[in-house]
């Protein structure tokens, strides 16, 4: 009886990794964005996501400019691509206090909603002088057509 239960115990921790292995092989490769390619806007880091790119560890995993339907930029299993913006909801642009936003980016079969809160300000000027950016939490769903969808959290800055 213990021999049985225990490679009924074995088959389902194999069954457990199969299915881990499965999600993870389905998970998007996401390179950090190009120095160049960056400006005033949001920039967008991912939570315990490295860059697979090497040489732009720093920079940030997604971008978009401040205008409220400016395209979101990402470079996603080697290939840089631009969504275009689809719809914004919230009381805030972007990253302006106060509040929550979202913001929905879409190309082909590749759709990203971004949902920005505030997170704790890095400004070190005093709250008098003010900085020109906010910090903002992030959480990001990405989706393409056939795959489940991916969600992460993730930081940044919007501003200049």
């Amino acid at each position: 009886m213990r021999y049985v239960i225990f490679v009924l115990g074995a088959l389902a921790m194999l069954a457990g990794s199969a299915v881990l292995a499965q999600r993870s092989a389905s998970s998007p490769v996401l390179a950090c964005v190009a120095p160049e390619k960056l400006g005033c806007g949001c920039h967008i880091r991912l939570a315990g996501q490295s860059c697979a790119n090497q040489q732009f560890q720093r920079q940030p995993h997604m971008f978009t400019a401040p205008d409220l339907s400016a395209p979101l930029l990402l470079v996603i299993d080697g290939q840089e691509r631009t969504l275009q913006h689809v719809r914004h909801n919230g009381s805030s642009v972007k990253g302006d206090p106060p509040g929550r936003s979202s913001d929905l980016y879409e190309f082909k079969d590749l759709r990203v909603k971004l949902r920005y809160s505030m997170a704790p300000s890095t400004c070190p000027k005093t709250k008098q002088e003010g900085c020109e950016f906010a910090d903002v939490n992030v959480e990001v769903s990405l989706s393409q057509r056939g795959q489940k969808t991916w969600v992460r959290l993730g930081s940044g800055i919007c501003g200049c």
